[in-house]
């Protein structure tokens, strides 16, 4: 099934899943990056129900981008910066001031819907 240069339609999506680290619950409005490679400068594609677009993150910088649909999140999962402590939010032309935990999830101040064409940008402190 998946030898000898062949790989089903569905198992090479995988490969995106497992070298990002990505989770998601719509339900509970969370998504989240764990990269496996290329940490400090990683960049990769991403489709939920209703959604899809790019996720990057440089050493002080993560955005979320919504190319097509739209997306409503309460709290991101980023292990990368789980040594921040706090971090600027900015979507649109809003601004806010986040918390994050010992274990890299943020904590949105209030539900956010992040539309296409749209990108939701944070700036860890150092």
């Amino acid at each position: 099934e998946c030898g000898h240069h062949y790989a089903r339609a569905m198992s090479s999506w995988g490969l995106i899943l497992a070298l990002s680290g990505f989770q998601c619950d719509l339900r509970a409005g969370m998504l989240g990056f764990a990269p496996r490679v290329h940490e400090q400068d990683f960049q990769c594609f991403w489709s939920v129900d209703g959604a899809w677009g790019s996720y990057s993150q440089k050493t002080h910088r993560a955005a979320l981008r919504v190319i097509e649909g739209s997306l409503k999140l309460k709290r991101l999962a980023l292990s990368f910066y789980a040594g921040a402590t706090n971090g600027t939010l900015v979507w649109g032309a809003k601004k806010a001031r986040v918390t994050i935990t010992p274990g890299g999830e943020i904590l949105l101040p209030r539900p956010i819907t992040v539309r296409a064409n749209q990108i939701l940008a944070i700036t860890f402190d150092v």
